[in-house]
């Protein structure tokens, strides 16, 4: 829930929410984890169900429920629709990660249930993206969002080293890429960050990346932009703070989790990243154009949550190697470190209700806290 508030909540989109649906943005979300926590136990809710305990009105709860569901008797028709021209059902879109919930009358009265539980908890964390995929003018609010989260995510477990990145250097004003990670004046790690999500006929096609090159052209950006800067560091057009060394680890750091499935198109989005430097003005030359691992943030994260910067240089500097290419960060760090694969607090990186402004409202009686006491 932190991440993703992070992420989508800002000033401007939550003005958009409410033009959209005539909802609050925070209390669509605290309405809608609520729903969530009642079907973990239940297998459907009363839409008249009674809230204002928790700060919640019958209104909100018909809102938010209309916003996240589909009426049963139009439930298989969209099915059907959207499975059309699909050779293999398992890389047809779904209508549960838009509408998670199917409402339906019984004696009288309108219910809602959900057939896959965990799905309505991805359209309030990582979902939130549909409420927004149709305004363009959100996206870099968006994407400097998800940066200042990661950055903090890693600073958090720092320690010794210095957090920074996207500097602006040379007469053609030029970024380094968005985080670097340094100490003594030496960047240890260079990470690009790319906020683009894939449906699922992209993530799963036969042939990903020749049927929807586009969709793979920003991973290969990624890729290239961390060569162009190992290239002009080299060059001495990056000032020295900034620059990197031939030990500077490298990496692509993608906010929607599909990249963990998708180890057979690396091949082609380095093809991609090598026409690229090709067609650099300054070029870039092959002793730069070193292997880049490309992680999903959730999978640093489980990294992180379990050590700290340090370790997370290491492990992703062992996933260039021939033992451990194409493994998810998470897996060689539970082979390197299998004692410490479980962690007590599962957000360590913060106070929740820093992002979730709501999130303190759901326990009025402070029993949370007396059980964190005990």
């Amino acid at each position: 829930m932190a991440r993703y508030h992070s992420i989508y909540r800002t000033e401007r989109s939550r003005i958009y929410f409410k033009d959209k649906y005539d909802i609050d943005f925070d209390t669509f979300t605290k309405t809608a984890f609520s729903i969530y926590a009642m079907l973990l136990n239940q297998a459907t809710i009363r839409t008249d169900i009674e809230a204002r305990s928790i700060g919640i009105e019958p209104l909100d709860v018909l809102r938010t429920i209309d916003i996240l569901s589909v009426p049963l008797d139009k439930a298989c028709d969209l099915v059907r629709g959207l499975r059309q021209g699909y050779d293999h059902i398992a890389y047809a879109p779904s209508i549960f990660r838009v509408s998670p919930l199917i409402t339906f009358q019984q004696d009288g009265v309108r219910h809602a249930m959900t057939p896959f539980v965990d799905l309505l908890f991805y359209r309030i964390t990582e979902g939130l993206f549909y409420d927004f995929v149709d305004n363009p003018n959100l996206k870099n609010d968006f994407s400097a969002n998800l940066e200042t989260y990661i950055s903090e995510v890693i600073g958090k477990r720092a320690e010794k080293y210095k957090v920074g990145g996207d500097v602006t250097y040379g007469r053609t004003a030029e970024k380094t890429p968005d985080i670097l990670v340094s100490t003594n004046n030496s960047v240890v790690a260079a990470i690009e960050i790319k906020g683009r999500r894939q449906s699922a006929t992209i993530r799963f096609g036969e042939n990903p990346t020749k049927d929807f090159a586009d969709a793979y052209e920003d991973l290969s950006k990624g890729v290239f932009q961390l060569w162009k800067y190992l290239a002009d560091s080299s060059r001495g057009l990056i000032p020295g703070e900034f620059a990197a060394s031939e030990n500077t680890i490298l990496g692509v750091c993608t906010l929607d989790n599909w990249i963990e499935s998708a180890y057979g198109t690396e091949v082609d989005i380095y093809a991609m990243a090598h026409r690229k430097a090709d067609a650099y003005a300054r070029g870039v030359p092959s002793e730069y154009r070193k292997h880049v691992p490309i992680f999903s943030l959730s999978d640093m994260e489980f990294v992180l949550s379990r050590s700290d910067v340090e370790t997370l240089v290491g492990i992703v500097q062992a996933s260039t190697t021939d033992e451990y290419r194409g493994w998810l960060l998470s897996s060689i760090f539970s082979s390197q470190f299998p004692s410490r694969s479980v962690v007590d607090d599962a957000l360590p990186f913060g106070d929740v209700n820093k992002h979730v402004p709501w999130w303190n409202t759901l326990d009025p009686d402070g029993r949370m806290d007396q059980v964190k006491a005990q």
